[in-house]
């Protein structure tokens, strides 16, 4: 059978060596088909599949600290999903698409600062 993970590794580009830190805090619960975001000392990991159910939490890696934390999010979250995808620009992260079952377009941003989620209207053929 298929075990889904929850480890976490990290890939020095220099000397071409993986590493498994240590964490502090509750870990995210193991998952497939998430996205995950770097802004600044931070990593963001957003939904995925965990086995029984789609997934819809932000969960935040404070990477100065090797600390998850689960914040308390504002607004409009994306339903649980797997499989969309998700881009930084600037201190925003974009969550387009993905699969909840059904193939889903929703499109959404999450504010990093305030912690908030907003519904974006996608305009145009897709």
């Amino acid at each position: 059978g298929k075990k889904l993970l929850n480890d976490l590794f990290i890939y020095n580009i220099e000397s071409q060596v993986w590493t498994q830190p240590q964490t502090k805090g509750k870990a995210p619960a193991p998952r497939q088909y998430h996205s995950a975001a770097c802004i600044e000392d931070s990593l963001y990991l957003f939904g995925g599949y965990h086995g029984q159910k789609w997934l819809n939490d932000m969960v935040i890696l404070d990477m100065k600290q090797m600390c998850w934390k689960y914040p308390a999010v504002d607004g409009q979250a994306p339903k649980g999903k797997e499989g969309h995808a998700m881009e930084r620009m600037g201190k925003l992260l974009y969550v387009y698409g993905g699969w909840d079952g059904d193939a889903v377009s929703d499109f959404h941003t999450f504010n990093t600062e305030t912690l908030t989620w907003t519904k974006l209207r996608a305009i145009g053929d897709a």
